[in-house]
């Protein structure tokens, strides 16, 4: 018996059901929406925002929905989320998926950069695997190479400690993005590449920096008719397989979030299904697998970047799958796997599940386990909540501990909904081509310690540098366009600070939150083809200049004293994606 991750079904006799109105949540944010108010953990950083979340996941016609019953039973009606606060959740008008005139099997490939950073300084820099060293931002280290991990070395760990651990650790400074971002593009460039020699029919989407997603669904169409041979061996090359005692080396596999560092050892079963659907599926998956490693080889002889790929049914299990074993594997994830291996995930490992939200889902999850007892993790006291814990959880709980969220209690519904169906492994959101993954934004931002930027004097050397590093961003991301100049310019600037202001604030009083940040943001118009046909660096920054300067004097400014922890400044509405 399959669990409810394989949504394939057939419906060879049955009228197409009535599309219902689901939300497909990101893939890399905060279910809460809200933007952070907590300090940054980078000094600096370069961002091109992408539009995956929002424009390249849409519900398949035929997946089963989880209803979440209200007072009449009655089905939750569909409106407009833009004026909740939610509208980069909701559903974009795109064609619906390719559907197998059989079943609904889908393919879905997740592509991970391993410890991206790290990668893109050894290329750069010519240091060596084995030498051990990290990246850091501010007082911590973000991420760091195989070699210190070998010394216990951790993400998100302080410098002090990390030197304590590996006296001999060599740590670069990463708070400027730019070169990481001119290394993922090219990545994604010779990614996208190899999808499409297999087939141009292949979807193909990037997510974060160092991530992509392809649909090979359509490899399943032409070969589902064909005489299957046996899997080849998974010692043939690094192939690991959930579940299969035959490429499970040590039973063992370790769950780790990215973001607090919580991990749990998972035993990984070594039961499989037998049945005819099973066995089709493993013929299959072994057939798109030789196309998978095809694409990470090509991808390392034209950049010298290693992948981890992972493969499964939908988006949200070939992520899964991507971080089971690493570096340079290619894991497959059966949807009879899923469930028994989610159930015990740490519960942060699910996308869109963040710190605001877990946050708050905690009082939920505290009053259904009031005898929990916190687990030492990471030489700290902490408890680890997994996702069979949400699965417990009743519903009415969450929805009172998410009321608090704007928007209406439809919306509220539908994401209790979704975490559901996550915790079982559902995902009916499908990959959408990106036509080349250009973003419609460019940003770069600086951040700073509280109390270092209290005069005009600081805000305005902090925006010298923004003023330098924007224009070349800018420069790559048209040369990345197809149409170069003839579009490829953005119409809308703006400006974000952050503020840290008095815990009387009437923003803070009314959220409750407990650190004393506010966000303000303001936007105008921008010439971009102007801009585009200046030719000087100076010309540039001094245009940008011009723009930048009203907006921050009616931001910051005009609201003095005033104490700038964060500010920002992006060009927005490329002409060659709107």
């Amino acid at each position: 018996l399959y669990c409810r991750a394989s949504t394939f079904e057939t419906q060879a006799n049955l009228p197409p059901p009535p599309v219902e109105c689901k939300m497909p949540l990101g893939y890399y944010e905060d279910l809460s929406g809200a933007s952070s108010d907590g300090d940054s953990t980078s000094s600096a950083s370069d961002s091109e925002q992408s539009e995956f979340d929002a424009r390249a996941t849409k519900p398949l016609p035929h997946s089963k929905k989880r209803k979440i019953s209200t007072a009449d039973d009655r089905q939750l009606p569909k409106s407009p989320l833009k004026q909740q606060g939610l509208w980069n959740l909701a559903p974009r008008n795109h064609p619906p998926a390719r559907q197998n005139p059989t079943t609904n099997n889908r393919l879905i490939l997740h592509a991970d950069v391993d410890s991206f950073y790290c990668q893109c300084e050894m290329i750069d820099r010519k240091i060596p695997p084995e030498r051990p060293f990290a990246i850091g931002q501010k007082h911590i280290i973000v991420t760091c190479n195989y070699a210190a991990r070998s010394y216990g070395v951790q993400k998100l760990e302080l410098r002090e400690r990390a030197y304590a651990k590996c006296p001999s650790l060599l740590i670069l400074e990463g708070s400027d993005l730019e070169q990481y971002r001119r290394h993922g593009r090219k990545v994604y460039e010779h990614f996208r590449k190899a999808c499409k020699e297999i087939s141009s029919d292949i979807a193909v989407a990037k997510g974060s920096m160092d991530e992509m997603m392809a649909d090979l669904t359509i490899l399943l169409e032409k070969e589902e008719n064909r005489s299957n041979g046996h899997p080849k061996s998974a010692a043939e090359k690094s192939i690991f397989v959930y579940g299969e005692s035959s490429s499970t080396e040590t039973g063992q596999i370790q769950l780790v979030e990215d973001q607090t560092g919580e991990s749990i050892s998972v035993q990984s079963p070594v039961a499989s299904s037998s049945s005819d659907d099973g066995l089709l599926r493993k013929r299959l998956m072994s057939t798109a697998e030789s196309h998978a490693w095809t694409i990470r080889q090509k991808i390392l002889d034209a950049t010298g970047f290693t992948t981890t790929l992972g493969l499964s049914i939908n988006p949200l299990l070939a992520k899964i799958a991507s971080g089971l074993r690493k570096p340079g594997t290619c894991n497959i994830l059966y949807p009879w796997q899923a469930t028994s291996l989610i159930s015990q995930m740490p519960l942060r490992k699910l996308p869109g599940v963040g710190h605001r939200t877990m946050k708050l889902l905690k009082p939920a999850l505290e009053q259904t386990f009031p005898g929990r007892c916190p687990r030492r993790n990471n030489n700290q006291q902490s408890v680890i909540w997994t996702c069979r814990d949400l699965m417990q959880t009743p519903v009415v709980l969450m929805l009172q501990c998410l009321r608090t969220l704007p928007g209406s209690e439809e919306t509220r519904n539908r994401m209790v909904a979704h975490f559901k169906d996550m915790c079982e492994g559902v995902d009916d959101t499908h990959v959408v081509d990106d036509d080349g993954g250009l973003s419609k934004v460019v940003s770069c931002e600086n951040s700073f310690r509280r109390g270092t930027i209290k005069t005009r004097e600081a805000v305005n050397s902090a925006l010298h540098d923004l003023y330098d590093r924007l224009p070349r961003l800018v420069q790559h991301r048209i040369e990345c366009s197809r149409h170069k100049q003839s579009l490829a310019y953005p119409t809308v600037l703006s400006v974000v600070a952050r503020l840290c202001v008095d815990k009387t604030h009437p923003a803070i009083v009314a959220s409750g939150r407990s650190r004393p940040l506010v966000t303000r943001r303001k936007q105008c118009r921008f010439d971009g083809k102007a801009y585009v046909a200046l030719t000087k660096a100076e010309s540039k920054s001094k245009f940008i200049r011009r723009h930048v300067e009203p907006l921050v004097e009616s931001l910051v400014f005009s609201s003095a004293p005033f104490d700038v922890t964060r500010i920002s400044v992006a060009v927005l509405n490329f002409q060659d994606v709107s």
